[in-house]
């Protein structure tokens, strides 16, 4: 994904473990501040983000006018999330788990705000964004005199003390970022209300001072690599009006459900209470007051940038890129504000100022007003309700003949049913039981091995874990069913605990989660790469099933081809799916080591299954009538011998296990054909094949890799049959 920043990232920065800030802006010390551009100089806008589809899915309901765009590489934002949910956690020196602001399952909020943000820039600019959303506490004391910083406000201060000794202190754009903060966020303004707001403009103008907006335009320019400073920000002042005023309206519009919660707690910055108590309007008229608010002012953006390019035909560069990133940051936030879990309503009303509680630092109690308050809003919905029901008593027209209908009643009134919320524990029981038996490491170990080059961020890289495991455990489970298995590595396989139909759902279930984890990533590739191993998975699986119901013994050429698109697609899957989210190494070229790492676990697991004659686990592939790489080699030397094998097989019983004297007939013509010792010979040679593979990925890795190669080592070591 990141091939064509590879410039960007060389190996000594790989093996460097410091700061990430200190890296970023050590490396912004040699790009020159565009401070005095040519004016007709042509300007490049979009190149790091890419629009949104217009069937997605999260689109629905919103109502921008603007085109939101997301950054293509929104892992590397998220990181930045992460590692500040890990300072602040540390910081507060709590064990109770640490939320971030900016994370959503549509994306982190950086990736919309700085749509266009330098990749090399962007955890930066996300942590930064995530430190200046973190203002909710309020200061205490313990006596009138003697006033406490909450935990967080102190949290807070020492964040940014770390981010300050990490800014290169050479750095131009990283001392406006501290002076901005400084400024602007280490400061607590009043809350813009209606009783310290003379009209709605007003309104605005504290809301500038109490959301900090400084500081975003000064991330803004830093995330492009340009300085943008207040005479940059007095050129476009008007178009800039437009846009805060949209910003803010847009956050109250979304957060408004969660807010006025606790609006009656403590003071809330919010357009639509503001309306509601400076104009009287009732909620539902201040909403859609708000609602177009937004959609006139998103137009008002529009119409004032372009009357900003018309009176100045020679705009700097990066002004105009400004305006035109700025249309699609409006409507990312947007996107994001309809998306973001931090606005959703808890299920209860407990839940709900627990939670405020804890943003704001708040201890305070409801007063007996507001219960009164509630207690009459109660009243009256009742009251309503009861008007309502009377008025369509009314307007229910008499029949002039009475007609029986028959009428369905529930078994337990409806005030006596709670709402029936059906879980997904019996949708995954079959596969964790599955991960119980198939106790396989070697994908996760190449996953951490690889990850020495490829350098995936902590969040993509759980996620494709989990999707490697969770493919792995449907696929096998999956491929029970079909061979009507009784054993799974000497244990009962879950179709026979929980059915093969609900295996089936399950496994299904599992591809389905596995696209939707992947997606929510927003990695160019990931899907495709999912979608296309995994039509290549059962392509092969096919063929597999297709000779055992005719018993047809392929040659080995087609044996290895099927072999290349079952086993190999696993193998490619993984290396696809981390090189979309690396941060370096994305150029290598692991397709030939992947295919033969897929020939040498698909061919070892075979051979080792005819070894012990004693083990549980003996010639459980000759139980389902397998055909498998000894039993083509045999069968293509001995003619004879086939029909004994495929005779045996043929008059097996679906779903039964072969006798013990009858596997040891066929592992006897399979070992008397030489079929066993070639198997052998085979996977020393793919052992042999994939360590030479590996050479050539670290000579272009220029970098060794020895957990790697461990791995590969222990796959190509096995028993000799002459061991039998």
């Amino acid at each position: 994904m990141f091939k064509q920043y590879s410039h960007i990232l060389s190996h000594k920065r790989r093996r460097s473990r410091g700061s990430t800030i200190s890296q970023v802006l050590s490396a912004a010390q040699s790009e020159p501040a565009s401070e005095t551009p040519t004016a007709n100089e042509p300007v490049e806008v979009w190149g790091y983000s890419q629009v949104l589809p217009e069937d997605e899915e999260y689109l629905k309901d919103c109502f921008t006018t603007l085109t939101p765009r997301i950054h293509k590489y929104d892992h590397v934002a998220q990181r930045g999330s992460d590692r500040f949910v890990q300072d602040l956690t540390a910081a507060l020196n709590t064990d109770e788990p640490q939320t971030s602001y900016l994370s959503s399952p549509v994306g982190n909020y950086a990736s919309f705000l700085y749509p266009e943000c330098l990749p090399e820039r962007l955890e930066t600019v996300a942590y930064l964004t995530e430190l200046g959303s973190l203002h909710d506490g309020k200061e205490t004391a313990q006596k009138p005199d003697e006033p406490v910083e909450s935990p967080r406000v102190e949290a807070r201060k020492k964040l940014l003390e770390k981010a300050m000794s990490e800014l290169s202190e050479k750095d131009k754009d990283g001392h406006e970022i501290i002076d901005c903060y400084r400024s602007n966020w280490l400061v607590t303004p009043e809350v813009p209300t209606a009783e310290n707001c003379a009209n709605l403009d007003d309104y605005v103008a504290r809301r500038r001072l109490n959301a900090g907006i400084d500081v975003y335009w000064t991330l803004m320019g830093f995330a492009h690599g340009t300085r943008l400073g207040k005479e940059d920000q007095a050129v476009v002042r008007d178009a800039l009006d437009a846009a805060e005023r949209t910003m803010f309206f847009t956050n109250d519009y979304y957060s408004w459900p969660k807010e006025k919660r606790v609006s009656k707690k403590r003071p809330v910055a919010n357009v639509i209470l503001f309306l509601m108590e400076h104009q009287n309007m009732s909620e539902d008229d201040a909403k859609a007051k708000a609602k177009q608010l937004i959609i006139d002012n998103e137009h008002e953006f529009v119409r004032r940038r372009d009357a900003l390019y018309q009176a100045n035909p020679d705009l700097a560069p990066q002004l105009r890129k400004w305006m035109e990133v700025l249309g699609s940051s409006l409507a990312g936030i947007h996107y994001w504000c309809k998306n973001a879990p931090r606005y959703a309503i808890p299920d209860t009303a407990e839940e709900s100022e627990e939670e405020s509680s804890e943003e704001d630092g708040s201890d305070e109690e409801e007063s007996s007003e507001a219960d009164d308050t509630d207690d009459e809003d109660d009243e009256d919905d009742d009251e309503e309700e009861e008007e309502e029901e009377e008025a369509e008593e009314v307007q229910q027209p008499e029949s002039e003949e009475a007609v029986e209908v028959a009428v369905w009643t529930p078994l337990a009134p409806e005030e006596e049913t709670p709402e029936v919320q059906l879980d997904t524990s019996a949708l995954l029981a079959p596969t964790s039981y599955a991960r119980t038996i198939a106790v396989s490491t070697l994908q996760t170990d190449l996953l951490t091995a690889l990850n020495a080059w490829l350098q995936v961020p902590n969040r993509p890289l759980s996620f494709i874990k989990q999707v490697i495991t969770e493919l792995q455990d449907s696929t096998l489970m999956l491929a029970d069913v079909q061979d009507q298995a009784v054993l799974r590595d000497a244990r009962t396989p879950a179709h026979l605990v929980y059915g093969p139909a609900q295996c089936m759902n399950s496994a299904a279930y599992m591809f389905v989660r596995a696209a939707r984890i992947l997606t929510s990533l927003n990695c160019p590739g990931m899907l495709d790469g999912l979608l296309q191993e995994l039509e290549a998975h059962f392509v092969g699986q096919s063929w597999e099933l297709n000779w055992r119901f005719s018993t047809h013994c392929p040659g080995e050429s087609e044996y290895l081809a099927m072999v290349d698109q079952k086993a190999g697609s696993s193998f490619r899957l993984l290396t696809r799916l981390m090189q979309a989210a690396s941060m370096g190494g994305s150029s290598l070229d692991f397709e030939p080591f992947a295919k033969v790492l897929g020939r040498l676990s698909q061919i070892r697991h075979e051979y080792l299954g005819l070894l012990d004659s004693s083990a549980r686990s003996f010639g459980e592939d000759l139980d389902q009538g397998k055909v498998t790489y000894p039993i083509v080699r045999a069968c293509n030397m001995d003619p004879a011998g086939r029909a004994i094998i495929f005779g045996i097989f043929r008059q097996k019983q679906a779903g039964a296990v072969l006798p013990i004297e009858s596997k040891r007939q066929i592992v006897a013509l399979v070992q008397a054909t030489g079929a066993l010792q070639a198997t052998y010979d085979l996977i020393r040679q793919l052992g042999r094949e994939a360590l030479n593979a590996l050479s050539e990925l670290e000579t272009a890795a220029e970098e060794v890799n020895p957990a790697l190669r461990a791995v590969v080592k222990a796959l190509g070591e096995v028993p000799a049959p002459e061991q039998l």
